[in-house]
């Protein structure tokens, strides 16, 4: 049986944003997400995400839940809509199922909207094609299950 396949965003920007937290009413605990399309054959955990940066940019865009990634990482072009420099972070090399690669953090962070809640993450760039969400942030106020023989996963806030 094929089911439809959603292409994720191109990270249009929003326009600037209140930090204030969301309403838990209005934030669901739970939520279920089918897998969507990440390229042109393969289907991932990618859940939709605001990001803001610290010009308060928001850019949305649909995340990997990425429990290999010690930190959430972001992709180099996110750094010019934030308008933030790589001679302004600290730059550092790190190990990827890939190899050695760099990457450049910001020191304070970045927030993020995801199922109506907002989290601190870590402000790191680096070559990746989509923003990754990882274990000390992303995995730190949301447990994940994944479904594999329906495609899809669970986020649930803690």
């Amino acid at each position: 049986m094929n089911k439809p396949r959603t292409k994720r965003s191109t990270g249009t920007s929003g326009s600037r944003v209140h930090r204030a937290q969301a309403s838990s009413e209005k934030a669901p605990t739970s939520q279920v997400f089918p897998y969507l399309a990440s390229g042109p054959s393969a289907l991932a955990p990618l859940i939709p995400a605001e990001v803001i940066g610290p010009n308060g940019v928001t850019i949305r865009e649909a995340c990997l839940i990425d429990s290999g990634a010690d930190t959430s990482g972001f992709p180099l072009w996110m750094m010019k809509r934030f308008q933030i420099k790589k001679r302004d972070c600290k730059e550092e090399e790190l190990e990827t199922a890939g190899g050695k690669a760099r990457q450049w953090v910001w020191r304070d962070g970045l927030s993020a909207r995801i199922m109506g809640r907002y989290l601190k993450v870590k402000g790191v760039f680096c070559d990746t094609p989509v923003p990754l969400l990882g274990r000390t942030d992303f995995f730190a106020a949301f447990k994940v299950t994944f479904d594999e023989q329906s495609q899809s996963f669970t986020v649930e806030a803690y």
